[in-house]
């Protein structure tokens, strides 16, 4: 009966110790996943000069530059789409939810007529050296 008792605490001994190595285990596997990229994260940098279209397809303008949020995180994109609307250089902001990204950023769509494009407020920055840039 002894024998059985001692086998008994040394298998319940046995469970506690797997239990105590699996939690830390778990827990930074939980964080290196927290902290690991998402496979359709871009660099904001690389969006600059990159075109973007409509849903027809079209190209509708350029990026010009990246804007920031108070967090770092892209708030919107200034796109110029003088072109598409026919006139020298007008630049826009577009919010970066707007922007439905694809081959890691090397395509960039927006689903926005030309309408819709004129009608938003012609983008000033603050400062000239901001384009062609992330600020």
């Amino acid at each position: 009966m002894a024998k059985l008792a001692a086998l008994a605490l040394i298998g319940t001994l046995a469970c506690v110790a797997v239990i105590d190595i699996s939690l830390p285990m778990l827990v930074r596997a939980q964080e290196a996943t927290a902290v690991a990229p998402a496979p359709d994260k871009v660099e904001a940098g690389k969006l600059i000069g990159r075109e973007i279209t409509n849903g027809q397809e079209a190209v509708i303008g350029v990026v010009r530059a990246v804007r920031l949020d108070g967090d770092g995180r892209a708030a919107d994109v200034i796109v110029d789409v003088g072109k598409f609307l026919g006139t020298d250089q007008r630049d826009v902001a577009l919010g970066w939810r707007e922007l439905h990204l694809s081959d890691k950023g090397g395509r960039i769509m927006v689903n926005l007529t030309k309408a819709q494009l004129e009608a938003l407020p012609a983008f000033q920055y603050s400062e000239g050296r901001q384009r062609n840039t992330v600020f």
